[in-house]
């Protein structure tokens, strides 16, 4: 039902929305990875998140939410054609990294708004992703390979 969620979600908001997942580790106890972020301080960069990343949650506790947000994670996005069009796509700088981040606030520059959306449910592998960042528990020499 991911994809009707995601598209229930899109008839309750703007047609000019980005609609984005939250999303869980895959193993159990499920830990939330993302919720949904808002700029706290766009001058420092910070960000606050509805539910903290990697805290213990039931993903059947956190349901019939769209919530706004600043940026979405790329896993799971619903992207007019349009934004797609009007934004160039993701920047190919960000090979890696933030090119998501970056799109959602370019799009919210252009007039287009970003949702989240709880129902849209992804589990992630999360020893299988993002192999160079810091959260994975792994040697700091395995670590650093990643950059190298």
């Amino acid at each position: 039902d991911y994809i009707n969620n995601l598209l229930s979600a899109y008839a309750k908001v703007e047609r000019n929305s980005i609609v984005g997942s939250v999303s869980f580790t895959k193993s159990k106890p499920y830990k939330i990875i993302t919720s949904g972020s808002v700029v706290r301080n766009k001058y420092l960069g910070t960000m606050q998140s509805y539910i903290s990343i990697f805290e213990t949650i039931n993903p059947e506790y956190i349901k019939d939410k769209v919530l706004k947000s600043d940026v979405l994670p790329g896993r799971g996005m619903l992207i007019p054609n349009q934004a797609l069009k009007t934004l160039n796509f993701f920047d190919e700088k960000f090979k890696q990294y933030h090119s998501d981040g970056d799109f959602c606030l370019r799009a919210k520059n252009k007039g287009y708004h970003v949702y989240i959306s709880w129902n849209a449910q992804v589990f992630v592998y999360e020893q299988s992703t993002g192999k160079g960042t810091s959260f994975l528990r792994q040697s700091f020499i395995k670590y650093l390979a990643y950059f190298f």
